[in-house]
């Protein structure tokens, strides 16, 4: 009984303890901000409305719980609508012609890594690939 006890309530912990990947949509300043005060890298989704690949990794990795909370210990992430980039002008400064694109900035805004394009048929090659992009940045790092 103790046992049971014990497992039931490490997994309720772990449950609570689990950080969340933080999202923020289209605010620059806010997600280097909030990068800064929790010392994490940046990463950037670039995409557009139309983009059926970007919708797919915004679904499979960035929305899916149990892969986001993956990402979530290292990074934040700026989800970026590429065609309403009016404000801070990343497209241009980060030269994105194509999507999905995924930048991945330190804290004070310098580039480390990129990666263009959508690379798995199955969630699971997907993972697999942005673990891989994710991991090369946090060496960089």
């Amino acid at each position: 009984m103790r046992k049971t006890l014990f497992i039931i309530c490490s997994l309720v912990f772990l449950n609570i303890s689990a950080q969340e990947l933080t999202i923020i949509e289209q605010n620059y300043d806010k997600a280097l901000v909030k990068a800064k005060k929790e010392n994490k890298l940046l990463l950037i989704d670039f995409y557009t409305t139309w983009c059926l690949p970007c919708k797919k990794l915004e679904k499979a990795i960035f929305r899916n719980k149990t892969y986001n909370k993956y990402l979530a210990d290292n990074f934040i992430l700026l989800h970026y609508n590429a065609e309403d980039d009016k404000t801070y002008n990343l497209s241009k400064k980060y030269h994105i012609n194509s999507y999905p694109t995924n930048v991945v900035l330190t804290n004070d805004g310098y580039l480390l890594n990129r990666k263009q394009g959508y690379s798995g048929k199955t969630a699971k090659k997907l993972f697999t690939a942005v673990s891989k992009f994710t991991n090369e940045s946090l060496k960089l790092f």
